[in-house]
């Protein structure tokens, strides 16, 4: 059971974990979002694809529009923390500029990076978009054709070649939140 993670006082923790695709963000995601659910705890996963699809698929995923969904995303959990909702966020989340936004902007911020080499994420590639993007078929796939600016600074980072145990990850990950102070903005 996940002890309580926040009083009647604090605002929502926002998990915001990164990775190329392949890495495991979803799975990840969708792990902790449970565990805090099953601890009794209000939680709300938002995917970087899913919340495309929300806005009628008006972004594409050229570097402007990427970040642009980053900043939708960021601006999101802003509000449900704020509604006293914990927020699990898998994105990609490119740029070093959506990183800092948010930890100048969100009370309760974790950020977990899942690396992973681009040979392990090709010889996975769960959504075929390396194979399409080598054989020149789709472009702008980070890691191929678009740059990766990996976190600077994540509070966690977990090697998605070797800890692949999505149990272990949460219990690390739910941990380090409940280490967790609530900062001023």
């Amino acid at each position: 059971m996940t002890p309580p993670l926040m009083t009647d006082d604090d605002p929502g923790a926002v998990v915001w974990i990164t990775g190329l695709s392949g890495a495991g963000k979803t799975t990840l995601a969708r792990a902790v979002t449970a565990r805090l659910r099953g601890g009794g705890q209000p939680a709300v996963m938002i995917d970087g694809d899913d919340l495309r699809k929300l806005h009628r698929r008006d972004l594409s995923h050229s570097p402007a529009d990427r970040l642009e969904n980053a900043r939708r995303i960021g601006r999101l959990a802003q509000f449900l923390s704020a509604q006293r909702v914990n927020v699990v966020v898998a994105t990609i989340s490119l740029f070093h500029e959506v990183h800092e936004w948010n930890r100048e902007h969100l009370e309760r911020y974790l950020e977990v990076y899942l690396h992973a080499s681009i040979d392990f994420l090709e010889r996975r590639d769960p959504k075929g978009l390396y194979r399409r993007a080598r054989e020149g078929l789709i472009s702008e796939v980070a890691g191929v054709d678009l740059a990766f600016e990996e976190p600077l600074r994540p509070d966690l980072r977990f090697d998605s070649e070797k800890e692949l145990e999505p149990e272990v990850l949460v219990d690390r990950v739910l941990n380090e939140l409940l280490r967790y102070e609530v900062k001023t903005v």
